[in-house]
């Protein structure tokens, strides 16, 4: 098993960061579907970093928590922010979206990518502004 949780400021190179650790994470563990997952993780990242980015400005000091589990099979993600996340309304909204309703918009389809890509994608909003995006695939 392998369990890592990992805490970067809130910007394009953490991005990076958090999809190399996991894909060479993955790969120790001969995960059969590292790019699906890495590909997952990444949108959840970029949605994390641009949320937070969106809430406290540009250069903010602000960070995101990436917390992987990973065992022979099952990977269990948790990508954690403090920008607020989404409303219980919008989360509603996204679970019944498909591909056909976003088209080509410049937004909406990161989501609908990890839904498509991972068994299980869950929104967690608490009070004080922490939003925490659940991605868990099981082999």
């Amino acid at each position: 098993m392998i369990n890592i949780q990992v805490e970067c400021k809130a910007n394009v190179e953490s991005i990076n960061y958090f999809n190399q650790l996991c894909e060479r994470a993955l790969e120790l563990i001969n995960w059969k579907e590292i790019r699906s997952v890495a590909f997952a993780l990444n949108e959840a990242i970029i949605n994390a970093v641009e949320a937070t980015q969106k809430k406290y400005g540009m250069s903010t000091v602000e960070t995101v928590i990436v917390h992987m589990q990973i065992t022979s099979n099952v990977v269990d993600i948790q990508v954690i922010d403090k920008a607020g996340g989404m409303s219980d309304e919008q989360i509603k909204l996204l679970e019944k979206r498909e591909f056909r309703d976003v088209g080509f918009s410049e937004r909406g389809r990161g989501i609908l990518f990890m839904k498509k890509l991972m068994d299980q994608v869950h929104f967690q909003k608490q009070e004080n502004g922490v939003f925490i995006v659940q991605l868990k695939k099981t082999s």
